[in-house]
């Protein structure tokens, strides 16, 4: 289910189970959602999950394994030196600026007709920046050990996939599938290898350079470094490195006849007044190992107020990221053993 431009995933959390709505999220280390009591909490248009009414919860303690695993990279872990019986609080700052404070436990989760009954994830009381009413929190589909997936690793050998719906359709249910019914076969597969780098929870892979038209675009000036952009569900627009951007971007403004114009927000660099049948013309992202992955308009350009604006962005901090927009209407399928990333064209 989507939700502005976040992807929801229906979780049940709790005994007796809770249903909560929180962001698919691949870029995502743990798995958390907002609860009682909030010290600091964001409006979400659901109920907040109660811990203390729910027999399966447990409070994770300093001495856990969880909460002593020292392979986590984008987690911080705080606990009393003095009292390895104290709970175990985490942080996570996000590249946005945005934050979640909680208490790490182990709670029951339900997702379609399975049940997990000791997944550790993070009860978030205090949370702050750019999170949205509809979604209750985040489920970590990374490649971390207190990830989502991580947790449940080898009851699926490893496997999932996905297929994001076009962002228009609002009510409308994407898929995701785990173990034997995420495997990608057939025609059309293209795969490109998973790069294991720091942070080790993303799923680094290696683009080479993107095309539109007659034109061929390498990354960074050809310094093409292994596992240089990230595979990230839970953030919309794809970032390249700046000067890939704005080869891009040139690239764009000369093939479309018509005068750019200011994005309001001043988020978006490259925007156009909003007509019927708007196209620009098809990007090809080329990622290592000869998975050319095809993006038509729809997964370039979003409409705003009156205006229709390139989703495509420079990187911040030098991460290239390829987002859910240009990810939508491709079943993407994650194989952990072999280490690779599949993509298939597909309406959703």
């Amino acid at each position: 289910m989507r939700s502005d431009w976040d992807y929801l995933m229906e979780i049940y959390i709790g005994t007796p189970p809770v249903k909560q709505l929180a962001i698919a999220d691949t870029g995502n280390e743990i798995t958390w959602t907002q609860c009682q009591p909030c010290l600091n909490c964001y409006r979400q248009n659901q109920p907040i999950f109660n811990p203390m009414e729910s027999s399966s919860y447990k409070v994770l303690s300093c001495s856990s394994s969880e909460c002593q695993n020292k392979r986590q990279d984008l987690i911080s872990i705080n606990c009393d030196p003095r009292n390895s019986n104290s709970k175990c609080d985490y942080g996570i700052t996000y590249d946005d600026g945005s934050t979640t404070n909680g208490v790490l436990g182990y709670e029951m989760y339900k997702l379609g007709h399975g049940y997990i009954l000791k997944m550790a994830y993070g009860c978030a009381y205090d949370n702050r920046g750019n999170y949205h009413d509809t979604s209750a929190g985040i489920v970590g589909l990374g490649n971390g050990d207190l990830s989502f997936v991580g947790q449940i690793r080898k009851l699926i050998g490893g496997k999932f996939s996905y297929c994001l719906v076009h962002w228009s359709k609002l009510n409308e249910k994407s898929q995701i599938n785990f173990g034997a019914n995420a495997i990608m076969s057939g025609r059309g597969v293209v795969s490109t290898r998973l790069v294991r780098k720091s942070p080790r929870a993303w799923y680094h892979v290696t683009l080479e350079a993107v095309s539109i038209g007659n034109t061929r675009i390498p990354f960074n000036n050809n310094v093409i470094e292994a596992g240089n952009i990230v595979m990230d569900s839970g953030t919309m627009p794809t970032r390249l490195p700046m000067d890939m951007y704005q080869k891009l971007e040139n690239a764009i403004r000369s093939v479309i006849r018509a005068r750019p114009v200011q994005d309001p927000s001043g988020e978006m660099s490259l925007c156009y007044k909003k007509v019927d049948n708007f196209r620009i013309p098809t990007i090809i992202y080329h990622f290592a190992g000869g998975a050319d992955v095809v993006s038509e308009t729809d997964n370039t350009i979003i409409p705003l107020e009156g205006i229709l604006c390139l989703a495509i962005l420079p990187s911040i901090n030098n991460l290239a990221i390829y987002g859910s927009l240009s990810q939508m209407n491709q079943l993407i399928g994650y194989d952990l053993e072999k280490n690779k990333v599949y993509f298939k064209p597909t309406i959703c």
